[in-house]
């Protein structure tokens, strides 16, 4: 096993995961207070937002987390940032995938942000060559995030690592419960298939549908992947993701690290407790059951947050 992959690397996605609440619209002092304890706890990377192309509709900054916004909040140099790009953004773009990456990507050397994730669906896997290749020119770093991994068959999994492997430009490759319905045996059988043919750096994002994002990342490191995601109080699409102040606690405990905490525990029952209140992410029955019938979680956070749904129309809605 290489040195790289005896490293565990944290990333913190509060700010893009947690933005399918409030449309990616933080407050400026909460942002502020993020920013300062995630850099005093020395975790490895903040991916600040999403990086989408323009929207007719209305999307908050971290939809974009453009350079130029970027700039005004005043990043520590302590900490490394990443934005996520949905590959089919790029993909279904009219001004085709150099040009628009042109549009989303400045050089690295004008850029606070040093890793680029792309979101992509399996079945997208095959036009990934050369945006990762025009991105690696760029002078970034490069993880693919293959999206509803939960439930893809053996051949899936190997034809599509058996492509990424050739691709020698990614630097990171993620499996994502989408769903929230990965258990701890999905986890295990998912690495080792995975391990086939991928043998670089590894990582793994889990959402709370069925309560088990936190023991699924566990389980997840003790079984050779090294790159875990997390959100404050588990601020996420749906039932949301681990805790990062539980993971962080939880990664000292057991792998003797050295996360700084306080700061952190002290902005999960302020700031983010609140915001707990106004949104109620976290997890239910109704994701639960979604998570057992297959249904993304977006659905069911849609239906909740509309008021002409109650829990019993969305229990029927589900059972149909």
């Amino acid at each position: 096993m290489s040195k790289s992959r005896n490293k565990i690397t944290t990333i913190d996605c509060t700010l893009r995961d947690g933005g399918y609440y409030n449309n990616w619209d933080f407050d400026k002092k909460l942002v502020n207070n993020y920013m300062n304890a995630l850099t005093k706890s020395k975790v490895d990377y903040i991916e600040i937002g999403f990086r989408n192309l323009s929207s007719s509709t209305f999307m908050g900054p971290y939809a974009y987390s453009r350079d130029r916004f970027l700039e005004k909040l005043n990043l520590s140099k302590k900490v490394n940032v990443g934005v996520m790009i949905d590959t089919k953004e790029i993909l279904n773009s009219n001004i085709g995938i150099k040009k628009t990456l042109d549009t989303l990507l400045n050089k690295k050397s004008q850029s606070s942000v040093s890793l680029v994730r792309f979101a992509t669906h399996f079945s997208d896997v095959n036009s990934l060559d050369k945006i990762v290749k025009l991105t690696k020119d760029k002078g970034y770093k490069i993880a693919i995030n293959l999206m509803q991994t939960g439930g893809k068959s053996e051949e899936q999994i190997n034809d599509a690592t058996k492509y990424l492997s050739q691709i020698k430009e990614i630097d990171v490759l993620y499996f994502a419960d989408s769903l929230g319905n990965m258990r701890e045996e999905d986890i295990i059988k998912t690495i080792s298939l995975l391990r086939n043919n991928w043998f670089k750096d590894l990582g793994i994002h889990t959402h709370n549908n069925k309560g088990l994002a936190l023991s699924n990342t566990l389980v997840a490191l003790r079984n050779g992947v090294n790159w875990v995601d997390s959100t404050v109080r588990g601020m996420g699409r749906g039932a949301g993701n681990a805790e990062t102040e539980i993971l962080l606690s939880e990664l000292n405990r057991i792998y003797k690290k050295n996360y700084k905490l306080d700061e952190i525990y002290q902005l999960a029952v302020d700031d983010f407790k609140k915001l707990n209140s106004q949104f109620n992410w976290g997890q239910s029955l109704l994701y639960s059951l979604a998570a057992d019938n297959n249904i993304h979680p977006t659905y069911i956070q849609e239906m909740i947050s509309d008021p002409r749904y109650d829990d019993q129309r969305i229990l029927e809605a589900i059972s149909f």
